[in-house]
């Protein structure tokens, strides 16, 4: 091998080390609280099957969609496995797949590895808070390998990219409903293009040509057939038309219920940095003289919308932003042929390409052993859930004919070790539209202490130190049975108690 085959060779090995390196430095090093219903519900499906009933709370009758019933039977195995810590492997790697196929998408749409590799790893830093074990960090690789196989299918008019759309909306579908209803609104850029180019032909309309380009479809045929079937593709699940309605369904209850929960919040541009440079990225653009396909302009107005909905949407408006911008930008770059003037060192290129790779695979197994997966035992930061108290309920309890009060975040945990629920992270479950029984997650947030205790008739209580409840079962005299870190404390119902007796 000549010297500038084995130095080209040494320069990708350094850059697909420096993303791996840097995935593993900026990816959440937790366990989200959703994986432990997810596990739940993996054994429940493999029990009773794809029931559509809850079997994780304390209360009977209610239905329970599997939103991801796919990702539950793929993601059980590999905590049966290896328990958490390869839950977190497995995610690591898909993050580093789902980089490293943005990398080679732009540096195909680039001709630049420099310019791929920065926005790579800009992408990594951005978005990295955001990747940790739940089943839509699955769907960002997918969401972006269909992102590229739309852009395919249109640009090239080849039958196998249709295919492969086609089985990733199936598969999306399956393995996370809810998010399935981007595979349609991701045709929607390019079928907005097919008309403004209808239109712009038709009555000769030139005004915006030194900002708009058009990409041209290659076979519209098979594009809008591919579209029809995406369309349908629901119905190759359990779901039918739920992903369809889902949406509308949830809407009503924003105010009152999804408005509490974090991810759900509105987002303020003004106290996200992340927004505010990606539109400083986008007005940087702009006063270029560099054109943007109507397709890709599509794409920043409608993510940007999608993305300041809600915080949990943030990510898929950064990933975007980054790519888009960054491919229309220095499309066709030459910048990789530019001679940048050399320091004189008198050391081989080859020996820094070999130095650096060394120092990156060490400073790699030194990250990977000062995690230490430590904090992987339980799947979460000690502190963030009451896994002594649980271990007392579980331990000293008859818990499975029991009803205790917890709270929103404490209930997939709880799911998890098999003790019956009074609500969880699964929403829907506790809503009266979605259970057909009753709205137990508005009585949650808008109920006193007193008329939740009289109305649902707990034995025992899971409490925050910082919770109304806790205070009111302070201050009624309630039997304090254990506390854990000075901030989860386990009460007893001696009243309920005393009336069965």
């Amino acid at each position: 091998m000549d010297k500038d085959k084995l130095t080209q060779k040494l320069n990708t090995i350094f850059i697909y080390l420096s993303i791996l390196v840097c995935d593993f430095l900026f990816l959440k090093k937790y366990i989200d609280f959703d994986l432990f219903f997810d596990i739940r519900s993996a054994e429940d499906i493999l029990k009773y099957g794809l029931d559509f009933k809850d079997h994780m709370s304390m209360f009977d009758g209610l239905k329970y969609y599997y939103h991801h019933w796919l990702y539950d039977l793929l993601i059980y195995p590999i905590f049966k496995l290896g328990g958490f810590k390869l839950v977190f492997i497995f995610f690591y790697i898909i993050f580093v797949l789902l980089t490293i196929l943005v990398y080679k998408f732009l540096k195909n749409k680039t001709n630049s590895k420099f310019v791929s590799f920065i926005s790579v790893l800009v992408l990594a830093i951005t978005i990295g808070d955001a990747f940790f074990p739940r089943v839509k960090c699955l769907g960002y690789l997918l969401m972006f390998i269909q992102f590229v196989s739309i852009y395919n299918l249109y640009t090239k008019g080849e039958v196998k990219y249709s295919i492969i759309s086609i089985i990733l909306s199936i598969l999306l579908v399956n393995l996370h409903f809810p998010l399935w209803m981007l595979v349609p609104i991701f045709y929607l850029p390019y079928l907005a293009e097919l008309i403004y180019d209808y239109i712009k032909n038709k009555f000769k309309i030139k005004i915006f040509d030194n900002k708009i380009k058009v990409n041209k479809c290659s076979n519209k045929k098979i594009f809008i057939i591919t579209f029809i079937i995406i369309l349908f593709t629901c119905f190759i699940s359990p779901y039918g038309l739920i992903p369809y309605t889902f949406f509308l369904d949830m809407k009503p209850y924003y105010q009152d219920v999804y408005s509490h929960i974090r991810e759900m919040y509105f987002v303020v541009i003004i106290k996200n940095h992340e927004i505010l440079l990606c539109l400083l990225y986008f007005i940087i653009f702009l006063t270029t003289n560099k054109k943007i396909s109507f397709s890709n302009l599509c794409y920043l107005v409608g993510l940007g919308l999608f993305g300041l909905m809600y915080s949990r949407n943030v990510p898929y408006l950064l990933m975007y932003f980054i790519i888009i911008i960054t491919w229309e930008l220095f499309e066709n770059s030459k910048l990789d042929k530019y001679k940048f003037k050399r320091i004189n060192l008198k050391v081989n290129k080859i020996i820094i390409y070999i130095f650096s790779i060394i120092l990156l695979i060490c400073g790699f197994i030194v990250g990977i052993n000062d995690v230490g997966f430590n904090a992987y035992k339980y799947g979460a930061p000690d502190g963030m859930i009451p896994f002594k108290i649980t271990d007392y309920i579980v331990d000293n309890l008859d818990y499975k004919n029991l009803k205790f009060y917890n709270t929103f975040d404490t209930g997939s945990y709880l799911a998890f070790k098999h003790i019956p629920t009074f609500i969880d992270t699964r929403v829907e479950v506790f809503l009266k539209k979605f259970n057909g029984k009753e709205d137990i997650m508005l009585d949650y947030y808008k109920y006193s202490p007193k008329k939740l205790i009289d109305k649902y008739k707990f034995d025992y209580f899971i409490v925050n130190s910082d919770s109304d409840m806790y205070d009111y079962l302070i201050e009624n005299n309630y039997e304090l049975i254990t506390s854990e870190k000075e901030y989860f404390y386990l009460f007893k119902n001696n009243i309920i108690e005393e009336e069965r007796k």
